[in-house]
């Protein structure tokens, strides 16, 4: 009798073997996959959920360490950044010299058109135009943003002289709200004049 219970407590301490649950085996020589018979679930390990543990604490200690840096550590920096993300700076284009011949007269100026651009003007005298050379203007890509923000000489007295004819550019800071509205604007640089 001693021995039996011995046997008996033996058995439940150790685990119950898949073939034991299985009594009716009569799938397996013809084992449907599409059927659960025949098919057994086991629940995760102790050291499976020991893993699965760890590396949920290590990736929530790596966010959590992040976000402290983000958020406190460099919170005054971004809150920087961010100020200036709506923050928009424009040139002012600076107008372009005069060029005067040695009696004073104009014979290059700058005009607006009726489209407010400011385009370059030459005197009409015969000869004159290999002479003075001519000018790029200032462009914008498709965006709005200035890619040459200046009047550049390309030959003649406008690119020997364009140090001189060249002003300097002034700056204008518009800031806008999240919808886009204007909130306020601000000159900080006049342009150079004539």
């Amino acid at each position: 009798m001693f021995t039996f219970a011995r046997r008996r407590k033996k058995k439940f301490k150790n685990e119950i073997d898949p073939d034991e649950i299985f009594l009716d085996s009569s799938n397996l020589p013809e084992y449907n996959t599409y059927q659960f018979e025949g098919r057994m679930e086991k629940p995760l390990g102790r050291r499976a959920a020991l893993w699965f543990s760890a590396i949920f604490l290590v990736i929530l200690t790596v966010f959590s360490v992040r976000s402290w840096m983000i958020q406190i550590n460099k919170g005054a920096t971004y809150s920087e950044e961010s100020d200036e993300n709506h923050l928009r700076h424009a040139p002012i284009i600076a107008k372009r010299g005069l060029i005067h011949d040695r009696n004073g007269e104009i014979l290059a100026w700058n005009e607006i058109t009726a489209e407010e651009k400011e385009v370059r003007s030459y005197a009409k005298e015969p000869g004159l135009s290999n002479l003075l050379g001519y000018v790029s203007a200032p462009a914008k890509d498709k965006s709005g943003v200035y890619y040459q923000d200046s009047f550049v000489g390309k030959s003649g007295v406008e690119e020997a002289f364009d140090g001189i004819l060249n002003g300097e550019n002034g700056l204008k800071i518009t800031e806008y709200n999240a919808l886009g509205e204007i909130k306020s604007e601000r000159v900080i640089r006049q342009r150079g004049s004539e």
